[in-house]
């Protein structure tokens, strides 16, 4: 009866057969065998154990009315199968106070649990007994646990010294060396390990081809990987293992080798979820959505249900291709059958997904419906707000997370001092900067320090952004363009080139970005010969053809230069253009003033199959307000309504509004001003600035307060629109009010400003006034006065009769042989009828223009009008 009791009782336990276990235990205690037999009842702990109901295992323990090695033995092994190390190494304090005998069974589980539960120096301890007792001579079973606990633990060191004090060892003992380097990270040492191990005449076993696979996917060495590949086709093993199989798929995938990894995958006779969620990781890891998302319909056609990491890949397919409705099915399906509440893995990838999507409100709902936030869901959060622009919301995460307890990490210092970056909150990024300081994160740290780099650059404290560049002890590439485009965006062009000087004294090479910042600066501080010099270093290395956005650069730089020319003759050598390439080159046509060439591109672009962009749309109303040409400018209105960007982009809307407004179709402009959703400033200063030129400057300042009346605050561009209507009116204390009412307003005039300031001085007769804005100019602000500004100047004081004073201003200009300044002065001597400085006036506008029929008329004008007076005399 006992010998049939034991066999079933294993029957149960290899089949893990709950019920008839149970039956078989009730009968054990009924007949009384329970309290006889202790083998019986170490038999039932491992039962329930191997059913995965410990807390069974636990009572019966218990109950036993003695216990021996095998009792502790069985609860032990319980525990471990469990992953619960820290009551197996209780187990092992409570055998040792009982003063019970510990056999080698006892001690490899034990070691197991230290592996687990990270207990190195309780693993010593144990290491320790063994040699005292000399429990590791030829011991291959302890000797391989003994080394897999050190692996584990992360002392590689030892775990190597271990394995080559042993006296015996086999392919498993190797394989748990190279398990631990593998699991380290350490691919080279795992092959170098391998290696050693055939050396010695080892013969590997699936876990070991498993684990070199994973170790050649680290180091991304895909020939070892593929002599590796051969060795298990030879051997038999590819189609016997589907775990190996994975691993093989998932090795190629590594290296990012997709055709291999497909014919692999394809090979396989059997395909499991793990396999599939491998190859579908794969595809969306090199970008490759729409074939990820094809591997998921045709998985569970083939009859197999995706999982947690299926899910979770296509979440963030859903999130690169910004396809929410299919990330809302899977949100959806997955809490349907329950998968929601157990992996907390897929609540983090749909809240990374729906802000991805731009759904920032379900995002946040997302997360704030998670069982377990922690540093991860409140960093993906922190982000989503960040990418859109939402620095404040993002900031309020931080601040949120801080006090529910949760420490920020690497990545949640980065993205929070990105959200300092965009509102410019250099005092929080300040105060942010000192956390870090007091984590320890220091100068070694590359990547939180170009983060440090650019919020400082953001926030225009180029000083402190310079300081944290020189504290890291490795700078490259990356953190310098951090501060290249930091002074790029607040438009220092000098800046950038003087970064792009020292990045080269420092033998670090400018990349695509680099360079791409560079030309754009080319483009601001107009220093061609640096981007001709940049435009031969990029042939030279051959980049020119292999990226376009680098050809897009350099024709907005030439184009920005004003040679539109070889902006023109680098677009056609372009090997392949896209819309991008056309916008730049439209945009340096329109630049340049030239509409009609940049309305030309339009046709041209669209034989070249290329489709116009709100950009494009944008360049080309402002080429019809350039050659004055409505009917254009209405085809051009009618295919932005048909392609649905009116309203959804500003920069098209207010170009229309531009474009009928310099056309003298105002009605039209105030039309489609009134149906823009959302007017910004620069809608209203483009409407007022027309209606500035075209003299209607009643219209302008009557713009100007409605816009006001809509709660909008005039910019610069606003306030010099409405001077200059003041100006056209002849109304210079109005335009005076109104040049001190905008610096009571905060905001500092540019050269604009003083040119529409200096007008009004001038139409109105305000010398006096006129030359104390000269002054101002130079000394407050620091603008130097160009061609425009003197000519107005020589203007102010020729129309009020000062010819002597407009002729000693000339003669004090540093830029005088200009014609517009001759022709100034020629002007009012033909107002004056003043002969002798008029012929001064009128040689040197022929001088310097010989085509200008002005002047001759001016001239003519003074002569009659001379001799006019003469004969009255």
């Amino acid at each position: 009866m006992r010998l049939d009791i034991l066999l079933l009782l294993k029957d149960c336990t290899k089949n893990r057969d709950m019920q008839e276990g149970i039956k078989l235990h009730t009968h054990i205690c009924a007949s009384g065998l329970f309290e006889r037999d202790i083998y019986l009842g170490n038999l039932l702990i491992s039962f329930y154990a191997k059913c995965g109901v410990v807390n069974r295992a636990e009572q019966v323990f218990c109950q036993l009315p003695t216990r021996d090695e095998g009792s502790w033995s069985a609860l032990i092994t319980a525990y471990v199968q469990m992953e619960q190390g820290y009551k197996a190494l209780a187990c092992y304090d409570q055998i040792k106070k009982n003063g019970l005998a510990v056999n080698a069974i006892i001690y490899s589980q034990l070691l197991k649990a230290c592996g687990m539960t990270a207990a190195l120096d309780q693993g010593k301890l144990i290491h320790d007994e063994l040699l005292s007792q000399g429990l590791l001579r030829e011991n291959v079973v302890l000797g391989t646990a003994l080394v897999s606990m050190y692996a584990k633990c992360g002392d590689l060191t030892k775990a190597r010294s271990v394995l080559d004090d042993l006296d015996v060892s086999n392919e498993i003992s190797w394989s748990a060396l190279i398990v631990g380097y593998m699991q380290k990270g350490h691919g080279k040492e795992s092959l170098a390990c391998f290696h050693q191990m055939r050396e010695y005449g080892h013969i590997p076993n699936i876990i070991t081809y498993i684990c070199i696979l994973k170790a050649c996917g680290i180091i991304q060495d895909i020939r070892r990987g593929k002599q590796i590949d051969v060795e298990i086709v030879i051997q038999g093993f590819f189609q016997k293992n589907v775990m190996l199989g994975t691993a093989l798929v998932d090795m190629y995938i590594k290296c990012r080798a997709l055709m291999e990894a497909q014919e692999r995958f394809d090979q396989l006779s059997t395909r499991n979820v793990v396999c599939w969620s491998a190859l579908i990781a794969g595809y969306v890891q090199q970008g490759q959505s729409d074939q990820a998302l094809n591997l998921f319909y045709q998985m569970q056609m083939e009859g197999v249900d995706p999982n947690a990491v299926t899910y979770a890949c296509i979440l963030r397919v859903c999130g690169i291709t910004g396809t929410a409705n299919v990330g809302e099915q899977i949100h959806d399906k997955v809490k349907k059958i329950g998968l929601l509440e157990k992996d907390t893995m897929l609540g983090k990838a749909l809240v990374d997904m729906y802000g991805k999507c731009s759904m920032l409100e379900k995002a946040q709902q997302m997360h704030d419906d998670l069982l377990i936030r922690d540093v991860v869901s409140w960093s993906m959060m922190i982000n989503n707000y960040a990418e859109h622009g939402f620095g404040e919301e993002a900031l309020d995460c931080y601040e949120l997370m801080k006090r529910e307890g949760i420490s920020p990490n690497e990545i949640t210092y980065i993205y929070a001092l990105k959200a300092c970056g965009i509102l410019r909150a250099v005092e929080k990024g300040e105060h942010i900067h000192d956390e870090i300081i007091a984590q320890g994160f220091k100068g070694e740290n590359v990547v939180l320090g170009t983060a440090l780099i650019d919020m400082y650059a953001k926030c225009g404290v180029f000083a402190k952004a310079r300081e944290v560049l020189e504290g890291l002890l490795s700078r490259n590439t990356v953190s310098w363009n951090s501060l290249i485009a930091g002074y790029l965006e607040l438009g220092y062009g000098r800046g950038v080139l003087e970064c792009l000087r020292q990045m080269r004294n420092e033998g670090l090479s400018p990349d695509i970005v680099t360079y791409v910042c560079t030309m754009k600066a080319c483009g601001i501080t107009q220093e061609v010969d640096v981007g001709k010099m940049i435009h031969d270093e990029i042939v030279d290395k051959g980049l020119l053809k292999k990226e376009l956005v680098l050809g897009n650069a350099l024709i907005d730089m030439y184009s920005k230069c004003g040679m539109i020319l070889q902006a023109q003759n680098l677009f056609d050598e372009l090997h392949a253009r896209d819309v991008v390439s056309w916008n730049a080159l439209i945009a340096g046509y329109v630049q340049q003033g030239l509409g009609e060439e940049a309305v030309d591109c339009l046709t041209k672009m669209s034989s070249d199959c290329i489709f116009p962009n709100a950009i494009t749309f944008s360049c080309m109303l402002k080429a019809c307000s350039i050659t004055r040409d409505d009917d254009k400018g209405k085809q051009v209105h009618h295919e932005v309504i048909t392609r649905g960007l009116f309203g959804e982009d500003i920069s098209v809307d207010n170009a229309l509004v531009d474009m009928y407004a310099r056309c003298d179709l105002f009605i039209e402009a105030e039309q489609v001003l009134q149906k823009i959703p959302i007017r910004d400033v620069v809608s209203w200063n483009a409407l007022i600035a027309s209606y500035a030129e075209y003299g209607q400057d009643q219209e302008a300042l009557a713009c100007f307060e409605r816009m006001k009346v809509e709660g909008l605050t005039p910019d610069i561009g606003s306030w010099n629109a409405v001077i200059e209507g003041h100006a056209q009116q002849g109304n210079g204390w109005g335009a005076m009010g109104c040049f001190k009412q905008m610096q009571c307003n905060s905001i500092s005039p540019d050269a604009i400003s003083f040119l529409c300031i200096l007008k009004a001085c001038s139409h109105s007769g305000l010398v006096d006034e006129g030359q104390m804005y000269i002054t101002k100019m130079i000394k407050e602000f620091s603008i130097i006065p160009d061609i425009e500004h003197n000519t107005c100047i020589v203007d102010m004081f020729g129309r009020t009769g000062d010819l002597c004073s407009a002729m000693i201003f000339i003669e004090t200009m540093w830029n005088c042989d200009h014609p517009t300044v001759w022709s100034a002065l020629l002007g009012s001597c033909q107002r004056w009828g003043e002969l002798q400085l008029g012929n001064l006036a009128f040689a040197n506008v022929q001088q310097l223009d010989e085509y200008d029929a002005s002047a001759y008329i001016n001239m003519i004008n003074i002569c009659s009008m001379v001799s006019n007076t003469e004969e009255l005399h």
